[in-house]
């Protein structure tokens, strides 16, 4: 089939999200107290009439001191809970898409070997995430743990992807190399 439209079965497909515990309780008491402020400051001063805190803002200054705090406080924790790194091998290219930051597009002829490894998300690459590793002089992508790929491109570049089914994706990627 060469309908371009038409999708064919991956051959190695993965998606992963920030879903450790510790890290939903952060953005979730970070929302709460956003949210906290936001309805308390507002319904004391707003409503009551009462001024909020030791020396209270104009209420215009309020509503925007609460615009910035629900941005800050709210949306990026529920923008930070909706990351998640996709990765999709078929017989013509590995992709990885970290929504919505990021997509990386690798055709399989220019990936000149692969290696599934351990690494050290924070000694290595200074966190998880969209990360440049002046260290390691590469890219990766992740979001947990500490397995990965390391893909080494025709051009001598690399680029490491985070993955918890490293060796299952090397497997993947060797497969469909043979054709």
């Amino acid at each position: 089939m060469n309908d371009p439209f038409v999708q064919e079965p991956p051959l190695f497909e993965e998606v992963q999200r920030f879903d450790q515990l510790w890290f939903r309780l952060l953005l979730g008491a970070l929302a709460a107290a956003g949210l906290y402020f936001i309805i308390a400051g507002s319904y004391i001063q707003l409503v009551q009439g009462i001024p909020f805190g030791n020396k209270p803002l104009p209420d215009m200054g309020l509503v925007a001191v609460n615009v910035f705090i629900f941005l800050l406080g709210v949306a990026l924790p529920v923008a930070l809970m909706r990351l998640k790194l996709e990765v999709r091998l078929d017989r013509h290219a590995l992709i990885a898409r970290y929504w919505p930051l990021a997509v990386r597009k690798i055709p399989l002829p220019k990936i000149k070997s692969w290696e599934a490894r351990t690494y050290r998300p924070i000694r290595d690459y200074g966190d998880w995430g969209v990360r440049y590793s002046l260290r390691q002089g590469h890219w990766i992508y992740n979001v947990k743990g500490n397995r990965g790929v390391l893909l080494e491109l025709a051009d001598g570049k690399k680029f490491m992807l985070g993955s918890q089914r490293a060796e299952e994706l090397a497997q993947a990627i060797a497969e469909a190399k043979q054709g």
